[in-house]
């Protein structure tokens, strides 16, 4: 039911997206054919719940929300759209660390700006800096759950990351993890 519900919401925002875009009929009619009448959606991702699917909604709730703050014209519009811009950015890397790629898209984005003299520079500035607080919440706010879960990493039995990487370099061992 989760992974149902998740993916309806994310066929709908896609859907309201496109509309308030105001893209074509043709655009919309494509986005709605691909995401209920291909395998996309109601196979894949109905089958197993992975965590691409909130981390997809979250990413397109940070996108509505950075599209919506140019016409954001009161004070209270504003602070709206930073606590929910903030909120979604901390819940999606709880749900998916390496959604941190926004951050270094964003200040790249607001680097070729600044080259080339946009005035649009000064609109994302803030935005983008509450999207890095969300991110920043994120590490303590994991270190908080794992503690009131009383979660406890049993290290002596994971093997570390670089005998991961280093599998693949072992010519002897026929690829197989080797003391």
């Amino acid at each position: 039911m989760l992974t149902l519900g998740l993916l309806d919401a994310f066929i709908v925002l896609v859907l309201k997206t496109s509309a308030d875009l105001k893209s074509p009929q043709r655009t919309f009619l494509g986005l709605l054919a691909f995401l209920t009448a291909t395998p996309f959606a109601y196979t894949y991702y109905l089958q197993v719940f992975y965590s691409d699917l909130p981390t997809m909604l979250a990413v397109l709730i940070i996108f509505r929300f950075l599209w919506r703050w140019p016409k954001a014209s009161t004070t209270r519009a504003k602070v709206k759209i930073s606590l929910g811009l903030t909120a979604t950015a901390l819940l999606g890397m709880l749900m998916k660390p390496n959604m941190i790629v926004l951050l270094p898209a964003g200040f790249l984005t607001l680097l070729i700006l600044a080259i080339k003299k946009e005035r649009t520079k000064k609109q994302l500035l803030c935005p983008i800096l509450f999207l890095s607080v969300g991110m920043a919440l994120a590490m303590p706010a994991a270190l908080l759950i794992d503690h009131a879960s009383s979660y406890q990493p049993h290290s002596d039995e994971a093997f570390p990351a670089s005998h991961w990487v280093l599998m693949g370099l072992n010519k002897s061992g026929d690829v197989m993890y080797d003391d």
